[in-house]
């Protein structure tokens, strides 16, 4: 739950700055990171798209550029 809270101070920052995006942003909180990501599967099954992804998973301290992940192939 800290990446959530961490995600959503972040787009408190960035409001209160007055910074303007040049493209909007989406915060998706999803569940089943331990089932092979059910949640992130059914967020892309419905048609959410972007760029680019931000996953506030704490890895030693250090920002990590990518990571080996997965989804599950089958939906219920």
């Amino acid at each position: 739950m800290k990446g959530v809270v961490a995600c959503l101070a972040a787009v408190r920052a960035v409001r209160a700055a007055g910074i303007r995006l040049r493209r909007p942003y989406a915060l998706h909180v999803v569940v089943g990171e331990e089932d092979g990501g059910l949640g992130a599967f059914g967020t892309l099954k419905r048609g959410h798209r972007g760029a680019a992804c931000v996953i506030a998973e704490p890895t030693s301290g250090t920002i990590t550029t990518a990571n080996a992940g997965a989804l599950t192939s089958s939906w219920p």
